[in-house]
């Protein structure tokens, strides 16, 4: 999961907790987490090529920080052509 919003500290440590807390059925998403103000304010195609190459792109922008449920940016990053970015809240990203 690579944040690229550092104006919400607080949020982004919750947000983190959320992601690598186990759900009490013990699911768990597999993921990275990338802390680099390098990405501050960048959108995800730009980050995209900025990356390691992986399946899949969690981001952590505004949105994801500062609405309810924190619904994280997701990018398929697979293909050379990536399908449109959809959001899914911290609690269910594991089944992602």
């Amino acid at each position: 999961m690579v944040r690229t919003d550092f104006a919400h500290d607080e949020q982004w440590s919750k947000l983190t907790d959320a992601v690598t807390t186990p759900t009490p059925e013990g699911f768990l998403a597999n993921l990275q987490i990338v802390d680099d103000l390098d990405n501050d304010g960048g959108d995800w195609q730009q980050l995209l090529d900025a990356l390691p190459r992986k399946p899949v792109a969690f981001i952590a922008d505004t949105i994801a920080l500062t609405e309810p449920g924190y619904p994280i940016l997701v990018v398929d990053a697979w293909d050379e052509r990536p399908h449109q970015p959809f959001r899914c809240t911290a609690a269910a990203l594991w089944g992602v």
